[in-house]
């Protein structure tokens, strides 16, 4: 433990290092200046706490005994959190939006050192414990993702926005790819679950660190739209004003077909670590080189979409990157072979990185700067309505026609989303 503990912090420090200097070359960003490299180098840290959360948090409940509807609850709490928390966002964050941000991001943060605690402090209901410091953990992070997604519009100017996103998401993939790799030798070198609290800490620390990046960007000037946007009505009337302003049809078409993409989204999330453990029989490390090949192919895949996005714009780009996604669960169904699994991870990364730019691009397209705040919290609402549902609706059909059919029926319903925004861009244009 002693030689681990004292080579991963060396190698993710070094490593990101190395990830910075080249990846503003990479998607062709220019110039770094005060405000994007603070931006860059939050999101390097923070990407450490993230691939921990996303890869790692399923497989260790299901290690620690937990049911599918517990893995299913663990997809759906966080949904939950942000249907709770991001309509009244905007009047939560008020007067001071930036500072409370970051108490919002430094709050979400804790229930992971607790995490790190729990094996010490108590033998029962682990697996519970676990998913329900998760799911509190995403009360504060959703009110803070909704306050920066319009502080990044406010902090960036239109024209590099494209650059600035991309290069993050780079950045956020090649920290996670790293922490995935790395974190499957700790899991196969400890003993569980020395090896998963080592990795919840790791991710805990590298997370505060970000914090200090961050708390940089308060001192950013910010145009005064930035402040009266946070100023935002009601709950009920935060969704009229994203439902019944100027442009609000084309805005609630995108929200619509959208949502239903991540409604599919959504069914398949507690199904693939089930499949991978259970039907497959694959160990944490064989799990964690999966994840990371999907990793590496979304790092390559970013120049490429926004390269694309540049081309041909963002409704086509993302329209692709739709389609492509939604043969994922389909693909994964239909093979139970460990080697082809990691090409169609692959797919399912270089596709996934087309829909995280284009979707975010063209919320902050849709939203009007004074009224940011609302936008996001309802699109946010509806986006998590969508990923609540979606693992619910994913366990009950596993336990209908099976694991395998209900990654077939996860498929469809992202079929389903893809031809809605087909309808929808050609309406727009």
């Amino acid at each position: 433990m002693g030689d681990v503990g004292r080579l991963l912090p060396r190698l993710f420090v070094s490593s990101w290092r190395v990830v910075y200097a080249g990846a503003s070359r990479w998607t062709g960003a220019g110039p770094v200046d005060p405000v994007a490299r603070n931006l860059y180098l939050e999101v390097a840290w923070l990407g450490v706490l993230n691939a921990v959360i996303g890869t790692f948090a399923p497989v260790f409940t299901i290690r620690l005994g937990g049911t599918p509807l517990l893995v299913a609850a663990l997809s759906s709490g966080p949904a939950l959190a942000a249907i709770l928390v991001s309509l009244p966002a905007s009047w939560l964050l008020r007067p001071r939006p930036m500072h409370r941000i970051f108490l919002a991001r430094f709050a979400s943060r804790l229930p992971y050192l607790a995490i790190v605690a729990l094996p010490w402090l108590t033998s029962e209901h682990q697996a519970e414990a676990v998913a329900a410091l998760i799911v509190l953990s995403y009360l504060p992070g959703h009110i803070a993702y909704v306050g920066f997604t319009s502080m990044f519009a406010d902090l960036v100017r239109p024209a590099r926005r494209l650059k600035v996103m991309s290069t993050r998401l780079l950045l956020l993939g090649l920290v996670g790819s790293l922490t995935v790799l790395l974190g499957g030798w700790v899991l196969e070198a400890l003993p569980f679950p020395l090896g998963y609290q080592a990795l919840f800490f790791v991710g805990f620390g590298s997370s505060i660190i970000a914090l200090r990046y961050f708390r940089r960007l308060l001192s950013s000037p910010l145009p005064p739209e930035a402040v009266s946007s946070a100023e935002g009505p009601a709950p009920l009337r935060a969704v009229e004003a994203a439902t019944g302003a100027s442009g609000a049809r084309s805005f609630a078409g995108f929200a619509v077909s959208t949502c239903t993409f991540q409604l599919g989204i959504g069914m398949a999330a507690p199904l693939l670590p089930l499949y991978w453990v259970r039907d497959l029989g694959l160990a944490d490390g064989r799990v964690g080189l999966l994840v990371t090949v999907a990793g590496l192919a979304s790092v390559i895949a970013y120049p490429v979409w926004g390269g694309l996005a540049t081309r041909r714009g963002n409704v086509v780009m993302l329209g692709i990157a739709l389609l492509l996604h939604s043969f994922y669960p389909i693909l994964t169904a239909l093979t139970r072979d460990a080697n082809v699994l990691l090409a169609v991870g692959a797919l399912a990364g270089f596709a996934s990185a087309g829909t995280t730019l284009g979707l975010i691009t063209g919320l902050l397209l849709a939203a009007p700067a004074e009224r940011r705040l609302r936008f996001v919290g309802a699109y946010n609402t509806l986006t998590y309505v969508a990923l609540l549902i979606g693992p619910i609706a994913g366990s009950l059909a596993s336990e209908a026609v099976g694991i395998t059919g209900a990654l077939l029926v996860a498929g469809g319903v992202r079929l389903v989303g893809v031809a809605a925004y087909v309808l929808w861009a050609t309406r727009s244009t």
